[in-house]
């Protein structure tokens, strides 16, 4: 007996992040698809290596799709980026430079 469910969660090659829109079936998929902050920078490159103005449009639209839809998961032991301000910036707005 088959199981025909996805897994929860599951890690999208950069490959599969640029072929997205033309899946045929989603259900392929794991119900959470995560990616990488390398998938990110490997789609980032896209638009600057591009053969012309339409393909770089093109790069530059799967870019920020992706950006919208997932928040990339950083390699073990990376640092985390952090939207936090400084904690000097929020005692002392004065002291800003």
């Amino acid at each position: 007996m088959s199981d025909a469910s996805p897994h929860l969660r599951g890690i999208l090659d950069t490959s599969t992040v640029i072929l997205l829109e033309r899946l045929a079936d989603a259900s392929t998929l794991p119900a959470e698809p995560l990616i990488t902050a390398v998938t990110l920078a490997e789609l980032s490159v896209g638009p600057l290596v591009a053969h012309g103005e339409s393909e770089r449009v093109a790069r530059q639209s799967q870019l920020q799709q992706a950006e919208a839809d997932f928040e990339p998961l950083a390699a073990p032991g990376a640092p985390q980026p952090t939207a936090r301000e400084p904690a000097r910036d929020r005692e002392n707005p004065q002291q800003r430079s």
